[in-house]
């Protein structure tokens, strides 16, 4: 269950678990639509419960400037949704261009630098940098100890452990995080050590110590060289290994200049841009 599950009246409740509704209420779990995007369905929920006013959508959610939902409960004495509004708010501020720039990659998860054409060639921004994750993770942890602490349910997850290692299964990937940093930060914030999958990696801290000795006496970028040994890895037992080289030679063509570079990367994209159209010619 949700937070907000917590905070509906006992006859909704009951009537959701009777099946009664055809749709969830307030911030239930595993909604297939979005309640900001389908006003039909908003104004049909609201109906349901009487004397509400704001809108319905996930407590994570920045499509909206203010969580006027939050900002209620909070104000009603709900003071222990108090970690997961700060959460919401730090999120909305990552969408602000200044900060954007901070928390965000200058690629895409593909690894290609992105351009929205434009009068200034600005840059489509990817995801959030791998140290911003780390900080993202933390929080929320931090805030799945305290609503535990101090709300209704002293088991309410705000994430899964299973989601939990299918983050790390993508950092390690894609990042390189060989060092399995999520279970790092859990053991960190809870104290408990969370049991790793049997998949993710024969590598660990000590490799990659090693492997950023390697990468900058050689001067190359630490993921490049995790990508390709992990890809390797990956093909070992295949029928066909050639088909590794397919995935190498992806990983090299991917954009590995660091964003001090975008300009020199910019420039790159407007020739080749330029000798596309004179090619069409």
């Amino acid at each position: 269950m949700t937070v907000y599950w917590y905070l509906q009246p006992k006859d909704i409740q009951l009537r959701l678990l009777l099946g009664t509704m055809q749709a969830s209420l307030c911030y239930f779990p595993s909604m297939d639509f979005c309640f900001v995007k389908d006003n039909s369905r908003h104004h049909q929920l609201r109906n349901l419960v009487e004397g509400s006013t704001c809108r319905f959508g996930c407590w994570t959610c920045t499509v909206v400037s203010r969580d006027k939902a939050m900002d209620g409960l909070l104000e009603g004495g709900e003071d222990w949704l108090e970690p997961l509004a700060e959460i919401r708010d730090e999120l909305k501020r990552t969408q602000e261009p200044e900060v954007k720039l901070l928390v965000r990659d200058h690629k895409r998860r593909n690894g290609k630098v992105m351009f929205t054409w434009g009068g200034d060639d600005q840059t489509s921004s990817g995801p959030y940098t791998l140290e911003y994750r780390k900080e993202l993770i933390e929080k929320l942890l931090r805030a799945q100890v305290s609503v535990r602490k101090n709300g209704p349910d002293p088991n309410m997850d705000l994430i899964l452990e299973d989601e939990l290692h299918e983050i790390q299964r993508i950092w390690r990937m894609e990042q390189g995080d060989w060092q399995n940093s999520v279970y790092q930060i859990y053991k960190k914030v809870t104290g408990i050590e969370l049991q790793r999958e049997d998949d993710q990696g024969v590598f660990g801290q000590m490799e990659q110590e090693l492997l950023n000795e390697v990468a900058v006496n050689n001067d190359v970028p630490q993921v490049l060289l995790s990508k390709l040994i992990d890809a390797e890895w990956d093909a070992q037992g295949m029928t066909r290994h050639s088909k590794v080289y397919d995935k190498l030679n992806s990983i090299l063509n991917e954009e590995w200049r660091e964003k001090e570079d975008l300009e020199e990367i910019k420039d790159d994209m407007r020739k080749r841009r330029d000798e596309k159209k004179e090619f069409k010619l």
